[in-house]
């Protein structure tokens, strides 16, 4: 009887197959990077979210002649933070949109517009901040305002302005960069540390807000960009070797980087 052998693969090819599916698959990572894939659809998903919301703002404004109040719009409005000029008076509020929460106390005036509120994709972490005029009223909470004067806050307002902020995932973002957002260096300034957005929209009577006091990482440590201090002027700066270490505030680089002298 003829015996027949059968051919195998040896230990040695198995452990080369092996090997290169390995490298195969560890370059096919590195060349995709998911988790900056997964980044750039978050931020996708907040650019969509933004420009709906200015469209129903447009829409609302068109029928009511005032831009929707922070009472549609936030579920937090209950601890809305007040933003005062020099005379103590109220110019605006700041509170956060999210669908997924509780509904705002005035949200079926504004729900013809829009029959759900947008949601930042990694709420809770990170919401959109509502900016909003909240014209021609004083406070007497002596933590926000000061003093009072007149006349006080009523609960009908009309609103001529408001800008929304999101915070990014990717940092590299072109949108960011174009809107001299990139490095957390747009939202309002009286925030506590201020800025702190990479991307918004705004109606057109104001802009977006922007930090003139950009830094850059050099020498391990956060140092101020040439004047204005804006993001173009940190891209400019010779002082400023690595494009990719800039932001909006110190806080934000110290936040990045606490190991730096003075942070």
């Amino acid at each position: 009887m003829k015996t027949v052998f059968k051919e195998g693969f040896t230990l040695m090819e198995i452990l080369i197959v092996t090997a290169l599916i390995g490298i195969i698959s560890v370059a096919v990572i590195l060349l995709l990077d998911p988790w900056a894939q997964i980044n750039k659809a978050h931020d996708a998903k907040r650019k969509h979210d933004l420009a709906v919301l200015q469209k129903s703002f447009e829409d609302y404004y068109s029928d009511k002649g005032c831009y929707p109040q922070a009472e549609h719009l936030c579920f937090d409005v209950s601890t809305a933070v007040n933003v005062c000029a020099i005379s103590k008076t109220v110019t605006s509020k700041l509170c956060h949109i999210c669908g997924l929460e509780t509904a705002p106390p005035k949200f079926s005036e504004f729900s013809p517009y829009l029959n759900k509120l947008p949601c930042d994709p990694q709420h809770p972490s990170k919401d959109y901040l509502l900016e909003v005029e909240r014209p021609g009223c004083a406070r007497n909470d002596a933590s926000v305002c000061a003093e009072s004067t007149s006349p006080p806050c009523t609960s009908d307002y009309c609103p001529q302005w408001y800008r929304v902020y999101a915070d990014f995932s990717y940092e590299n973002d072109k949108d960011s960069e174009l809107f001299g957002c990139k490095g957390g260096g747009c939202g309002p300034a009286k925030l506590s540390p201020p800025y702190g957005f990479d991307y918004g929209v705004s109606s057109h009577q104001v802009g977006l807000q922007k930090s003139n006091g950009y830094v850059c990482v050099s020498d391990n440590s956060c140092n101020a960009c040439q004047s204005p201090r804006d993001y173009n002027a940190c891209v400019q700066d010779p002082g400023c070797p690595n494009k990719s270490l800039i932001y909006g505030t110190v806080e934000s680089c110290c936040a990045a980087n606490p190991s730096f002298p003075g942070c």
